[in-house]
């Protein structure tokens, strides 16, 4: 009977059969495929050291207030098209309604303007430059004219 001999690596040790490294292989590509869905819900610390610099790590320093960052690694997704007209429709609706709010706003600012020069159009009243003076009837005509141009392109 011959006795064979175990091959060896470089440094003198015995080296594992097809069989073992096949098995350790499989488990690596195993524990490989499974590491997705953790790393999906991973958590990423960030916050700024002792020179400034901004660190990102996955574990909060010791001693430092560092801001919990969560990674989503979930795929991006498209709407249906059906989902984007209607979202549409509403960004729409919603720019519609804002510029009724303004539109009304605005009326409501040139009536109380209007209101405001016919009562007290003629009292003092203090300047931009700081001075006390009265409007004079072509100013507060001026003023008039403009709030009730106001007035007719804000409330209809």
């Amino acid at each position: 009977m011959i006795a064979r001999s175990q091959p060896t690596d470089t440094a003198g040790r015995p080296r594992p059969n097809r069989r073992a490294r096949t098995l350790a292989y499989t488990l690596a590509a195993c524990t490989c495929l499974a590491a997705p869905p953790y790393l999906a819900g991973a958590q990423l610390y960030r916050w700024v050291d002792e020179t400034g610099t901004t660190v990102y790590s996955q574990r909060p320093p010791p001693g430092t207030t560092a801001k919990t960052i969560k990674l989503d690694r979930a795929p991006p997704t498209v709407e249906p098209a059906t989902d984007q007209a209607a979202a549409a429709a509403d960004r729409q609706e919603q720019q519609t309604r804002t510029a009724e709010q303004t539109r009304q706003a605005n009326c409501a600012a040139a009536r109380k303007n209007l209101e405001t020069l016919d009562k007290h159009g003629n009292e003092p009243i203090r300047t931009a430059d700081g001075k006390i003076g009265v409007l004079a009837p072509d100013e507060l005509a001026k003023l008039k004219a403009q709030a009730q141009q106001q007035i007719e392109a804000n409330c209809k």
